[in-house]
């Protein structure tokens, strides 16, 4: 009876082990625009932003599992540029908000009790996306005056290649907290010379179902 008993419980923990489960990503994220322009130089600003997908933890061995995912993903992000001359002040400001269809395989491997490490591959293929950009003149009295404006869609827009690097750790028997670097390759519009690359770090909770 004793050898029964053990055997039901290593069965049990090995179903347990393989089972395939569907999980609902959400992550709240910070964006770290890449921004090149030929003789020029800006500052990029940090964005915001979210993503939410439905995914599966697939085990493939013992502590491996791989992980695809589907989903929806918005930033903001943008730049500024300052420039003095004869007293006066010129301040250029760029902000964006973005839009993907985000699509993604990671690989965890379990590293501790609890703790995965997480890297994958993946792309975001752009939805739409819309800019302003507001051009401010300050004279040497403090007096500011808007000398340009304009708004409009995003063109020119790809579909960004990036790796993904992070951290697993599971706080509840289904949910897992994860801190995650998304890095592209690639970049998000290009225009000429002048390239735009979108950077995340997000913080999110998986939960299985």
């Amino acid at each position: 009876r004793l050898v029964s008993v053990v055997f039901a419980s290593v069965m049990a923990t090995h179903a347990q082990s393989t089972e395939r489960k569907v999980t609902m990503d959400l992550a709240g994220q910070l964006a770290f625009p890449s921004i090149e322009i030929p003789g020029t130089s800006v500052n990029p600003n940090i964005g915001f932003g979210g993503r939410a997908a439905i995914g599966v933890d697939v085990p493939i061995a013992e502590k491996v599992s791989i992980h695809p995912s589907l989903g929806y993903l918005f930033t903001t992000w943008g730049w500024d540029k300052k420039e003095s001359e004869a007293g006066y002040t010129g301040l250029a400001e760029f902000s964006a908000k973005s839009h993907f269809l985000s699509m993604g395989v990671d690989a965890q491997f379990e590293v501790g009790t609890g703790l995965r490490l997480i890297t994958g591959l993946g792309f975001e293929f752009p939805l739409s996306g819309t800019a302003d950009l507001k051009v401010t003149i300050t004279d040497p009295d403090g007096a500011s005056e808007s000398v340009g404006s304009g708004s409009g869609d995003l063109k020119n827009t790809k579909a960004p290649f990036f790796a993904n690097l992070g951290m697993g750790y599971r706080i509840k028997s289904d949910m897992v907290a994860k801190l995650v670097y998304h890095y592209s390759f690639t970049p998000y519009l290009e225009t000429g010379s002048t390239k735009y690359s979108l950077n995340f770090l997000q913080l999110g909770i998986d939960t299985e179902f």
